[in-house]
């Protein structure tokens, strides 16, 4: 892919020059310090070029921004947004901030089972609590898919939401508008309850503790997830939960349950 091109005054002169006729216009280049020796045609496009400048500079900022390695000071803090549910300390020098996104997209596994298992692993295995991690939505008894499911679904925008069925808010039948980013449960045929059940559980996902954890380190399981999910998603931890009769059980989506021993 070529590298992107913003030209600066110079550059945008001379390509303004460049489609004059020849012998017409007068060459120079408005910028010499007697500014009676500026022609007239040439200060008009030096001042052409100027606005044109101001343009690409504007776009190179546009440009650098999508990209944590060429972050601006005003681009940052959208991606702290994007990549921590908590909020950032804006104070910090920008190189901070920006080293502190680039280790957070590094570190980051993603909203998967095995990402989310090796935080949950490294915190209750060793003090010997089995867990098992619950996508809340899933497939449907039906064996079609409902919402959003943990380690399958695509974690975007267009993703479906999930704890009750997400075609509710999607039909196609004549005069309802599919629930889509402007929540009209209205013209979408739902409840506003209905779409506030939507939006509570969207990328939800459930950690479930066959046993007793204590206060720190329900803190602290609590602190590891939330550093690695993106803003969009959230955790419930679920304590003292009633351990599986048969140690080879599966939970009801078909995630494996863990045992700290």
């Amino acid at each position: 892919m070529a590298k992107a091109f913003f030209p600066d005054v110079e550059q945008v002169l001379r390509i303004l020059m460049d489609e004059l006729p020849d012998g017409v216009y007068a060459t120079d280049l408005a910028n010499d310090p007697d500014t009676s020796k500026r022609s007239y045609s040439s200060s008009e496009l030096r001042a052409a070029a100027m606005m044109f400048a101001d343009l690409y500079s504007n776009l190179e900022q546009v440009n650098d921004d999508k990209f944590i390695t060429t972050v601006t000071h005003e681009g940052l803090t959208p991606w702290e947004k994007e990549l921590f549910a908590a909020a950032q300390d804006g104070s910090q020098p920008d190189s901070i901030r920006q080293q502190n996104l680039l280790a957070k997209i590094r570190a980051n596994g993603g909203i998967s089972l095995p990402a989310i298992t090796a935080v949950v692993a490294g915190i209750l295995t060793p003090v010997g609590l089995p867990f098992e991690i619950i996508a809340w939505d899933g497939p449907a008894s039906d064996g079609t898919t409902g919402g959003w499911i943990l380690d399958v679904s695509p974690l975007d925008q267009g993703t479906y939401l999930g704890l009750i069925d997400p075609l509710l808010g999607a039909t196609r039948e004549p005069g309802i508008v599919p629930l889509d980013c402007n929540l009209d449960y209205a013209a979408a045929g739902i409840t506003q309850q209905e779409m506030q059940d939507i939006q509570k559980t969207a990328y939800t996902y459930e950690v479930k503790i066959y046993g007793h954890a204590d206060a720190n380190t329900l803190a602290l399981l609590d602190k590891q997830l939330t550093e690695l999910e993106p803003a969009r998603s959230t955790h419930v931890i679920t304590n003292d939960a009633t351990p599986p009769i048969d140690p080879d059980t599966t939970s009801g989506d078909g995630w494996p349950i863990h045992y700290g021993q």
